[in-house]
């Protein structure tokens, strides 16, 4: 008889341990932290800047580029940034000027790709070609590639000219602009 007890006291140590270890596996499992809870960094941006102003500029000191917002804010977890009453201003040497205004613009980590959405209206000054205006809802122009697009009804004008269609690719590098469908065109032949 003297041994049992001796038994049941040498494993009430490890029987108390192995209660321990359980109630720690269920705590852990019931318990969420909420500052590390997926997607709760996806809302929160970590930067707001009112009246956020940014210029790019050449090797000789010269503005390149210029954006500017009514508010930005800065989302970490993918680097991308929302600007609210976004506009671009690019002026290139030997260019004509270039501007892009929407409601609202988002570009990402690299700033290399903009989305500028919600009245959206692209202006480019005249140079040896007349002055040009494009309008839509949804505009993305890739800054690495040189290139500008939409899927959204576009109204474009070159100086007496206009055009309408259902998206459209620009290639600035080939000069090429390709309407993609619903494609209309009011052409102005030069007079004699």
């Amino acid at each position: 008889m003297s041994m049992l007890p001796d038994r049941a006291a040498r494993a009430f140590p490890l029987l108390l341990l192995g209660l321990m270890a359980g109630m720690a596996v269920m705590l852990d499992r019931v318990t969420e932290v909420p500052s590390f809870a997926p997607g709760a960094a996806d809302r929160t941006p970590d930067l707001r800047i009112s009246h956020f102003a940014a210029i790019g500029h050449g090797e000789d000191g010269k503005p390149l580029y210029q954006l500017k917002a009514d508010q930005m804010r800065h989302y970490p977890n993918d680097g991308r940034s929302e600007f609210e009453r976004a506009s671009l201003q690019r002026t290139l040497p030997g260019e004509p000027a270039l501007s892009v205004q929407a409601d609202k613009a988002t570009a990402n980590a690299g700033g290399d790709q903009l989305w500028f959405e919600q009245d959206v209206l692209l202006a480019r000054a005249a140079g040896e070609t007349p002055a040009v205006q494009l309008r839509t809802s949804r505009l993305q122009l890739d800054a690495r590639l040189g290139q500008a697009s939409s899927d959204a009804p576009t109204k474009l004008r070159m100086g007496a000219d206009q055009a309408s269609s259902t998206g459209f690719h620009y290639d600035h590098d080939q000069a090429r602009l390709k309407l993609s469908s619903k494609v209309s065109i009011d052409y102005a032949p030069p007079k004699r």
